[in-house]
């Protein structure tokens, strides 16, 4: 099983002037974080455009790519002619140069992080709900990574899952269309059957999908929070929420130092998290 947080990764969950922020790396080269509860993704209603005027100071909007989410495997590719104003559909970003931000939004859906150094710095991110980890979209961002920077690629590199909806949450009508193919494509030790509803550990799925698609066992942490239990932190579909989570991703530009409030380890402005409720699993 992965290593879990929050013992064993470089990385942390603090909430900054109201704002929750999960920090998944932040090394001075590659910089990936989840927003979630807090007055900035409630000021921007989930808009790019809005996210963007709200994040970054007037003037010094970055190229920052924020694609309409089909809930598919689709991976984009950054470069200007993927950025704001075109949104082009898919799930899935990769990065590999440095000035260029990516976003995604999540309300119960698993982010997946992937980053690595060989043969330069790179990082993935991708959307994966019950229909996106059911189409593997964690094989599609393996294989773009490969496909853009060879097959060393993810030697050293490193994944994060989650957070998302827990397989005690998340249950669904056996009856449903949909449901019974989710029961054919997943393994069926991530399927529980609960009285009228089957439950889905999407966490567990998307992290045999990376293993499976050549991505260090080790190297894959689950983030154990779910959005439904930890609705004081997180945004959730299934507990109503209007608001998405907030994903943003960038690589930073070598020599230069300027880093966005989020990125400033200020201790003095960070409020202790309570971590003791990890609801995770089925």
């Amino acid at each position: 099983m992965p290593v879990m947080w929050p013992e064993d990764t470089p990385w942390s969950l603090k909430r900054r002037s109201g704002q929750w922020l999960l920090e998944y790396i932040n090394d001075g080269e590659t910089s990936v974080v989840l927003f979630g509860r807090g007055f900035l993704t409630e000021v921007a209603e989930g808009d790019p455009e809005k996210l963007g005027a709200s994040f970054f100071e007037t003037g010094k909007f970055p190229p920052l790519a924020a694609p309409r989410q089909e809930h598919g495997r689709n991976v984009i590719t950054v470069d200007e002619k993927s950025c704001l104003p075109e949104r082009p559909e898919g799930d899935a970003l990769f990065l590999d140069r440095p000035g260029y931000f990516g976003s995604l939004r999540f309300a119960d859906c698993f982010p997946i992080v992937l980053c690595g150094r060989n043969p330069r710095r790179w990082v993935s991110v991708g959307h994966s709900g019950f229909v996106g980890s059911g189409m593997n979209v964690a094989s599609a961002m393996v294989s773009t990574v490969s496909g853009n920077l060879g097959p060393d690629a993810l030697d050293g590199a490193l994944a994060w899952v989650g957070p998302g909806i827990c397989g005690k949450c998340y249950g669904r009508k056996a009856d449903d269309p949909w449901t019974m193919w989710g029961m054919k494509v997943f393994p069926s030790e991530y399927v529980i059957f609960k009285e009228k509803e089957v439950h889905f550990d999407l966490s567990g799925i998307i992290t045999r999908q990376l293993v499976e698609s050549g991505v260090c066992e080790s190297s894959v942490f689950e983030v154990p929070f779910c959005t439904l239990c930890r609705k004081d932190i997180f945004y959730s579909y299934r507990g109503k929420d209007e608001y998405s989570n907030f994903l943003l991703a960038r690589l930073l530009i070598p020599g230069h130092n300027s880093r966005y409030w989020w990125e400033n380890d200020n201790s003095d402005n960070n409020e202790n998290a309570n971590l003791s409720n990890s609801s995770s699993g089925v």
